[in-house]
């Protein structure tokens, strides 16, 4: 984009979606990964919350962190795909647990954590019927928005 006189930078450095614990920790782990940088060029850009501490999850677990990445081993696509996925219906399970509940704090207003609270993006739509049957499993409602042609 700098190569071009006429083309202008747009900063996107504002998230209105995600919790500030949550960008506090992906930005600290996207600044010291090495996954931007020297070898594509692109430099991490730091995301400030809109929301601050307006809105927040309450955790019952003092020490559960907002980030937790998931080293999954190497196997075949599939095998790999089915592991991730089974992790992530776990993982949203724990969260809506009824026997630890958490709560939303949104501007002093308190209210349970639901399903309709957390949105699961993907790289390819081929990975939604994966994991919507992994969440099915669980019990766990799952909506598909299926527009196309969004990042395009």
């Amino acid at each position: 984009v700098d190569q071009h006189a006429l083309a202008k930078r747009y900063q996107l450095d504002v998230n209105y979606r995600s919790s500030a614990a949550m960008l506090t920790a992906l930005n600290t782990f996207f600044a010291q990964s090495g996954l931007f940088g020297e070898k594509g060029g692109v430099q991490y850009q730091p995301v400030s919350s809109g929301r601050g501490e307006a809105w927040r999850l309450v955790e019952p677990d003092a020490d559960r962190k907002p980030v937790e990445l998931i080293e999954l081993q190497e196997g075949h696509a599939d095998e790999v795909r089915m592991h991730f996925t089974e992790c992530l219906a776990d993982e949203i399970g724990d969260l809506l647990d009824d026997h630890q509940p958490r709560q939303i704090v949104e501007h002093e207003m308190v209210r349970p954590l639901s399903a309709s609270d957390i949105a699961i993006l993907v790289r390819s739509r081929s990975m939604m019927p994966i994991i919507s049957r992994a969440l099915d499993k669980k019990g766990i409602p799952t909506s598909f928005y299926k527009r196309t042609g969004l990042y395009r």
